[in-house]
């Protein structure tokens, strides 16, 4: 098989690396079994030459992730300033991201900064961020051709809200330009709830309507060199990269009357972006954008002819919004435990007003340095902003908003696909499968023995008790912005007990008795079982504590700093009238 499509091969090896090298830096054992399972796999399975093309690609994949989170920088260094964020900074360094700590009040977005201090390790994989950098200093600012190309999108911004408004501006920077960073909080809340918050960031679509318009009035040079041009103008991002990469092959295939392979071509453009930069094998966009392009490439035909009743032009967006979440709907749903009841309506009524508000959009800043030109485009824009707006209002009044599950619930989901796969094109005995998904989600709901864990849920911090199939989280609910059933799906919980400002909380649940306190610096759970009584706090690793009265303690260290939004930060079992920690 690798004989037909080597380049999917070696796709699938250069990312199977970097799981490798991930896995070796955090479990070298299970880094080990993974890349030895890998090259036992290659020697076995296939007999061809081309397997030894593949293991390059695999160590080549290890070695690149490996030295993308190895690389220190200086006490000196310079680095761009990529956004403004709530605590902290985002900013590149030789291709890395990096956390940046201190006082940058001042500083715009794009701009090259001299900078001294300290850098910590601490990588966070799914985001390519290697860690931290603590400034004391900086000593100067520079501003290249980046910087500039920064300072027009904030003057265009700073027109757009003078014609249309700030909430519309926000919206149309983004869906543009793929700058979600002025768009208002209740526009990201709605676009979620109808499934089409893809918009907003500079994706396939995007690169496709550009390219159309570019390639039907400039021809294909001219297409394929606004094309990359707009790329780089809407900062290079992973889907925007992968698009123009596809239909750069597309386009050369024809010219050098060679036959086109769609997963040839997704091959290729994920082996250049891995090989540009490792850690989008762990990046969402990156993720979700190949998931959706995967799905259309293999079932958007057989949708197609499911509904091959309806008109050409509903068939086809049905079909595309279908088969685009064949696999990323699983995904999203164990990333964001959620997934929208409109979404179907949302693509197919608002996605092409959207696509019409992108056009308008690059053609208002083409024409944003003639003054009546832009008035006059951008009056344009406001009318098909108000039809979205329109449609909007609509569609979150016909439906039910978003409909919350958990990652077990989108494995189950999975399992129940693959049973109906292989019932279909295998044999019948693997309709029994889905037996293993009850069996699979019962085995993930009950808690053998009783446990509790410390949680954090945004700024706020929780405590959650397990015990047999009960599972309840106590928190204070004023204290979060997100729905209950929402974090009971994020948790796996299947009670949420408001606690409000209490201190103090006392739970009953059959014979047992729970006491838990909440303070500032620490958490004090008093746990009795019958005649088994057990006292643990979770303290911060600063504070001093009576251990004559707890017999117990749990220091949180350096995780209650997690920048995740919903992170366990510690836990403990009780088994044997014992407190195990994790």
């Amino acid at each position: 098989m690798i004989d037909k499509r080597p380049l999917l091969y070696y796709f699938i090896a250069l990312l199977f690396g970097c799981f490798s090298a991930l896995f070796l830096s955090n479990n070298i054992l299970l880094g080990a079994v993974f890349a030895a399972s890998i090259f036992v796999y290659i020697y076995f399975a296939e007999h061809s030459k081309l397997v030894f093309i593949a293991a390059a690609f695999f160590i080549l994949g290890s070695i690149n992730y490996y030295l993308y989170y190895r690389l220190i920088p200086s006490e000196n260094c310079s680095v761009r300033l990529v956004k403004h964020q709530s605590f902290n900074y985002l900013v590149k360094y030789k291709g890395r991201k990096i956390l940046l700590n201190g006082k940058l009040e001042g500083y715009k977005e794009g701009e090259i900064l001299y900078i001294n201090g300290e850098f910590t390790k601490a990588p966070q994989y799914d985001k390519g961020i290697i860690g931290e950098f603590h400034v004391s200093g900086i000593v100067g600012t520079r501003s290249d051709i980046l910087a500039k190309i920064y300072a027009f999108k904030e003057r265009l911004y700073n027109k757009y809200k003078e014609e249309i408004g700030t909430e519309a501006a926000g919206e149309l920077m983004a869906a543009s330009f793929g700058d979600d960073s002025k768009i208002e909080n209740s526009s990201m809340s709605e676009m979620s709830k109808l499934g089409i918050i893809h918009v907003i960031s500079v994706s396939g679509l995007h690169m496709a309507v550009i390219y159309k318009l570019c390639e039907g009035t400039l021809g294909f040079t001219g297409g394929m060199i606004l094309s990359v041009l707009y790329c780089i103008f809407t900062g290079g991002e992973v889907s925007t990269v992968r698009s123009l990469i596809m239909i750069m092959v597309f386009k050369l295939s024809k010219k050098v009357y060679k036959n086109y392979d769609p997963l040839s071509s997704l091959s290729l453009s994920g082996i250049i972006l891995l090989f540009m930069n490792p850690s989008y094998a762990l990046d969402l966009g990156a993720i979700l954008s190949f998931l959706s392009v995967l799905g259309i490439f293999l079932f958007y035909s057989r949708v197609q002819r499911l509904l091959y009743r309806l008109p050409d032009k509903l068939n086809a967006a049905i079909s595309l919004t279908l088969s685009a979440q064949v696999f990323s709907l699983p995904v999203g749903i164990m990333i964001f435990n959620s997934v929208s009841t409109a979404s179907l309506q949302g693509n197919i009524f608002l996605v092409p007003l959207y696509s019409l508000l992108l056009l308008l959009g690059n053609i208002s800043m083409i024409l944003s340095g003639v003054d009546f030109a832009f008035k006059f485009t951008c009056k344009l824009i406001n009318l098909v902003y108000t039809a979205i707006q329109g449609g909007k209002e609509i569609l979150l009044f016909t439906s039910t908003g978003l409909m919350y599950m958990s990652y077990v619930d989108a494995i189950m989901l999975l399992i129940l696909y693959i049973s109906y796969m292989l019932h279909r094109k295998v044999h019948k005995k693997f309709m029994w499968l889905p037996l293993f998904s009850v069996v699979f989600y019962l085995g993930c709901s009950f808690a053998p023995v009783t446990e509790f864990q410390y949680v954090k849920i945004g700024s706020s911090r929780g405590v959650v008790y397990r015990s047999g199939f009960k599972s309840v989280l106590f928190l204070d609910k004023s204290a979060v912005k997100e729905e209950p059933l929402m974090i009971c799906k994020k948790l796996r919980v299947l009670t949420f007990e408001d606690i409000g400002k209490s201190t103090e909380v006392v739970y009953n649940h059959h014979k047992k008795r729970i006491n838990i306190k909440f303070n500032k610096d620490m958490v004090l759970i008093d746990y009795v079982n019958g005649e088994t009584g057990i006292k643990t706090a979770f303290v911060k690793d600063y504070i001093p504590v009576a251990k004559d009265y707890i017999y117990d303690i749990i220091f949180l260290n350096t995780k209650d700093n997690s920048y995740s939004y919903y992170d366990e930060l510690s836990g403990f079992k009780i088994i044997g009238g014992k407190v195990k920690t994790r």
